[in-house]
């Protein structure tokens, strides 16, 4: 009890008056946390999004996690949320209590230059004090917050600082019992009273796109056809548009599309057409309750036998659109009694697959027993959402990619005011040749004796895509290739 005795003859001695304003945490609130420090990694145990809601203003015990660690590891432990495992809130004082460790103190009744003891770490005495209250925009919505930093009894600075909002809570968290040895730091990235910033979407819309929806995905040896090849270690490009959406089915998602499909091949670097115009079906899993039943960071109960428990964790993190991803880890296996465990990724065990927002394919990118396994959304059109950009297939049946051994600088610029372009060269004390040639390998176009640069009109030439060859002393040593609309 000293401590705590301690901390209200500081604050009672400075005259401190309760404020009721910055609570930390709303009953009733759903607030989403972004943990700055965030490596995505398929098989690690770290979640770029954690959820926290309490529902009563006194005290109320929060979820457990897995040990967040940036890299694989052998074993992992089933450990307290951030902000510990249980929260007690009044009007001037909040009490984070973790099982191993001594409660966490703050005062946000606190004015600013006030100081008092929040935490006791063996021989280390962790002091607390409100450094500033300014104005502030918290996610788009005007407020002030309430700045409070960490340091030891001697002043030297530990952790990171804690923000807390006067309308809507804590805007930055910290991992409260660990603030001596870590500064990783937990952002406000949306709640929904009043609704804003990053909201948790509605389980249904995990997986779900609509009809007119446009996408293009990449994928290597890792979907089942029609998006992924039929080829081992197979790599293809699916583009594809959504006619029919069927959601009365249990458990999944039924679809109809027509789209084009195409197989990588590694002699010409560059796709090649396996299905065209093509109006087929398919399913796609609802995302499990289990998954939506829980707060994004939380433990997650896996089947097990009685002498063991298994256990994944939920893991929700943002792709490149911006497209919100839903997923359950790695699996831990614990012995009986044990808080640590055995990450199943280093037997045979792996992440449960990805629901992403709007889209009815997993996306993924993993390294199992059977190699790199990756699919990727290239682009996509929904509504007034759009990502990436549409490769069309001429641009996508031709590698763009300069082959090692044909790595000559080659400099191509159309001229907007003709069907023609210009073709620069390398300075060379020997001539140039230069032959255009279709995708089906026929010669169309050759331009003999090229110094520095030359002129080629594409006039007569159908719409379609083409390789510029150049050829010196009868090698080729580079090639462009160039498209003709």
């Amino acid at each position: 009890m000293k401590p705590i005795y301690f901390a209200l003859l500081l604050l009672v001695g400075s005259c401190v008056r309760a404020q009721s304003d910055y609570q930390l945490f709303r009953p009733g609130v759903q607030y989403l946390y972004e943990r700055a420090e965030y490596f995505g990694h398929p098989y690690g145990f770290d979640s770029q999004y954690y959820g926290l809601r309490v529902e009563e203003a006194s005290c109320e015990a929060l979820y457990t996690t897995l040990g967040g660690y940036h890299m694989p590891s052998v074993y992992v432990c089933e450990v307290a949320f951030a902000f510990g495992d249980s929260v007690c809130q009044t009007a001037d004082s909040t009490v984070m209590y973790n099982e191993l460790d001594e409660p966490f103190v703050l005062y946000q009744g606190a004015g600013v230059g006030q100081r008092w003891l929040a935490y006791v770490d063996g021989p280390y005495r962790i002091m607390a004090e409100v450094i500033g209250v300014d104005s502030a925009t918290v996610l788009g919505l005007p407020d002030v917050i309430k700045r409070i930093a960490f340091t030891t009894e001697q002043g030297d600075p530990v952790g990171g600082e804690v923000a807390i909002s006067r309308q809507y809570g804590l805007v930055t968290g910290i991992r409260f019992h660990q603030v001596l040895f870590e500064r990783t730091t937990y952002e406000l990235a949306g709640m929904n009273a009043p609704e804003a910033g990053q909201q948790l979407p509605k389980p249904e819309t995990y997986g779900l796109a609509a009809v007119g929806d446009t996408f293009q995905i990449e994928s290597y040896n890792y979907l089942t056809e029609p998006f992924g090849s039929a080829t081992p270690f197979g790599r293809r490009y699916s583009s594809f548009t959504i006619l029919e959406v069927d959601t009365t089915q249990s458990g999944i998602y039924a679809y109809r599309a027509r789209g084009d499909f195409y197989d990588y091949t590694t002699g010409s670097a560059g796709y090649r057409p396996v299905h065209l115009d093509t109006v087929f079906d398919f399913t796609i899993d609802r995302v499990p309750d289990a998954l939506t039943g829980v707060q994004p960071g939380q433990v997650l109960i896996s089947p097990g036998s009685s002498e063991s428990r298994r256990l994944a964790k939920s893991k929700l993190s943002e792709n490149r659109c911006g497209l919100l991803q839903l997923r359950a880890s790695t699996p831990v296996t614990f012995p009986p009694g044990e808080q640590c465990g055995l990450d199943d990724s280093h037997v045979d065990g792996g992440p449960g697959p990805v629901y992403t927002q709007f889209v009815p394919v997993h996306l993924d990118s993993i390294s199992g027993q059977a190699g790199p396994q990756w699919a990727s959304l290239r682009y996509l059109r929904s509504g007034d959402r759009r990502c990436g950009t549409f490769v069309d297939a001429p641009e996508l049946m031709v590698g763009t990619r300069d082959v090692h051994s044909l790595d000559l600088e080659i400099g191509l610029y159309p001229n907007p005011a003709s069907n023609e372009f210009t073709v620069a060269l390398p300075e060379s004390d020997r001539s140039y040749n230069l032959e255009v040639v279709s995708l089906t390998g026929a010669k169309i176009y050759k331009v003999a004796d090229v110094r520095r640069s030359a002129t080629v009109a594409t006039t007569s030439f159908p719409a379609g895509a083409y390789w510029l060859l150049v050829v010196q002393d009868g090698r080729p040593v580079g090639r462009r290739v160039f498209t003709v609309r």
